[in-house]
């Protein structure tokens, strides 16, 4: 079964076999061939995209595996196997610990003959998981251990170093190792191996900039899947064109094949074998996202992979953010994707040390500013303790370690792991209030529908009157430029619906009745102008005493008022 899975992994027998071996994994008295034969099952399962029957396999065997009178061989196979299970889904923790058991193993007998398959395991599970100082050091264990007349090893070794590169951006170095890994791999008979070399190099030679060879090595790969009839590959292959796609501005191309990649990995229970890395996934995870494709589950992978969006500033409406954080208009906090729901009063404190901190920015606060603002009548260290009590409080109330650092006296919030309202309603209006291009509008709308009110109300503390004021001018003055903007492409509709967001914001300004009155003009509305413009008029008179000013007069004396 082994040699037919590495060198004939297409063969019309190996489904039955498998099956027979489920059946045999029980009956057989010798420990010894029943672990080992559930080794080879474990690859088989994860080579065509079956995680959930690897895992069983794993589970049942356990005891086996572990009983004394196993053979030193046999455990360390059993290591490589396990490990090779954690290291395709990218867990990093519980794969390295099965390596070392194995690497352990093999230091008390001697047997070394299998050290450069553990390190692979280890070298892999990092690379998927992201960590490329884990993976270098691993690969350069599994150069030490290489057996120099061996393809199969050779192969392994570039195949991983391609993909190191890769996710380092050095794409020349990605495309060389790739090369070499493929020509081993082929000499070496080992398909399997041949198809993920032949997507690294598609890959690589995509971000190298390549236009044509590319789509060769991935035609050659999909062949390969297809004829073992392996999920695994043609998951990694629509994905491939997805990138490429996305790369050459071919979006509907890229969303139709990510849209079949996604649905082909959530049959498998979520891809496996995604050596581009943690930064390659987050990107089509959100492009998934703003697409609204397959949401549910692409929201699992990114939990599970606990995964960053590409841009905080700019990531997808349904990205699951560990903390996410509502201010403008009202106060809510999403935890884990559901409303935290404040029902005890000493979870009154925590909260408003969250909301100063947030209002003063969220970065490099010091604390003994939150110290003063908080705890004013606090005498000696009284204010730091208490400080340093409810910060604790804070944290076990988020659920997420990593969204609140203390370092050098200072706190501030992880943007990777929280999203704040107020934060993306900025970054998203950009430096200017100009919006050029469609993209700058489009970001500017987005930012602008996240305004729903005044910043924290009905907070009423002073450190929350600068960033409202802030936010508020800032909303207002968007507004009217955005409303502008359009006006100057003729586009009315969309003019008048910014304009009447900023009268319902704030009535006493001016601008954007008489923007709106010109809109209605143009739209051949006059009855709405003439309401606009009698509605100025008593707004400014009710609040302020006073008529409207001499250009607002004009214009409503154009309208027979």
């Amino acid at each position: 079964m082994g040699t037919l899975l590495h060198r004939q992994p297409q063969h019309p027998i190996l489904p039955a076999w498998s099956e027979r071996a489920l059946v045999l994994l029980d009956q057989a008295d010798d420990h010894d061939l029943s672990v080992l034969l559930g080794g080879y099952l474990v690859i088989y399962f994860l080579w065509w995209g079956n995680a959930a029957k690897a895992w069983e396999v794993i589970e049942r065997l356990a005891t086996r595996a572990h009983a004394p009178h196993v053979s030193p061989m046999v455990y360390i196979l059993w290591s490589c196997a396990v490990a090779l299970y954690h290291s395709v889904h990218g867990g990093q923790e519980p794969c390295l610990k099965s390596v070392e058991d194995g690497l352990a193993r093999a230091r008390k007998t001697g047997l070394h003959c299998w050290d450069f398959l553990l390190s692979a395991q280890a070298a892999r599970g990092s690379l998927v998981a992201g960590d490329l100082a884990s993976a270098s050091t691993w690969m350069s264990a599994m150069a030490n251990t290489m057996r120099s007349h061996s393809h199969i090893d050779g192969a392994f070794y570039g195949h991983l170093q391609s993909n190191a590169a890769a996710q380092r951006d050095d794409w020349h170095e990605a495309v060389e190792h790739a090369r070499s890994a493929l020509t081993m791999a082929i000499e070496a008979g080992a398909p399997f191996v041949e198809a993920h070399c032949r997507i690294d190099l598609a890959r690589a030679l995509l971000g190298r900039g390549d236009d044509t060879e590319w789509a060769k090595h991935l035609r050659a790969a999909r062949a390969i899947g297809r004829a073992m009839g392996s999920p695994v590959l043609e998951y990694h292959c629509l994905e491939t064109e997805a990138h490429a796609a996305f790369q050459r501005g071919q979006a509907g191309r890229g969303i139709n094949r990510l849209a079949q990649a996604l649905a082909l990995g959530r049959g498998m229970g979520g891809a496996t074998w995604l050596l581009a890395g943690p930064r390659m996934s987050a990107r089509l995870y959100d492009r998934a996202l703003a697409a609204g494709i397959e949401v549910d589950h692409v929201q699992q992978l990114i939990r599970r992979r606990r995964l960053t969006a590409p841009d905080p500033t700019l990531a997808a409406d349904h990205w699951p953010w560990p903390v996410k954080v509502y201010t403008l208009g009202h106060f809510d906090l999403i935890v884990d994707g559901a409303p935290l729901l404040v029902a005890d009063k000493g979870q009154k404190k925590p909260l408003e040390l969250f909301m100063a901190l947030i209002a003063l920015g969220g970065r490099q606060v010091p604390q003994t500013r939150l110290a003063d603002l908080l705890w004013p009548d606090a005498e000696g260290d009284a204010a730091y303790r208490a400080l340093i009590t409810t910060l604790q409080r804070l944290r076990r109330l988020l659920g997420e370690p990593r969204a609140i650092t203390f370092q050098d006296g200072c706190l501030s919030l992880d943007g990777r792991q929280v999203w704040v309202d107020a934060w993306a309603f900025e970054r998203g209006l950009g430096k200017t209030a100009q919006p050029q291009g469609q993209d700058a509008f489009s970001n500017i709308e987005r930012a602008l529908r996240l305004y729903h009110g005044p910043f924290l109300r009905p907070i009423d503390q002073p450190w929350v009157v600068a960033p409202r004021e802030r936010l508020r001018a800032r909303y207002l003055q968007h507004l009217l430029a955005l409303g502008r903007a359009h006006e100057a492409q003729g586009r009315w509709e969309e003019a008048h619906s910014w304009y009447q967001r900023g009268i319902e914001a704030e009535e006493l300004v001016e601008a954007f009745y008489q923007r709106l009155i010109r809109c209605y003009q143009h739209l051949g509305r006059t009855a709405e102008a003439r309401a606009t413009g009698e509605r100025c008029r008593r707004v400014l008179a009710a609040a302020l005493g006073t008529p409207p000013s001499a250009e607002t007069l004009a214009l409503i004396r154009t309208l027979g008022l």
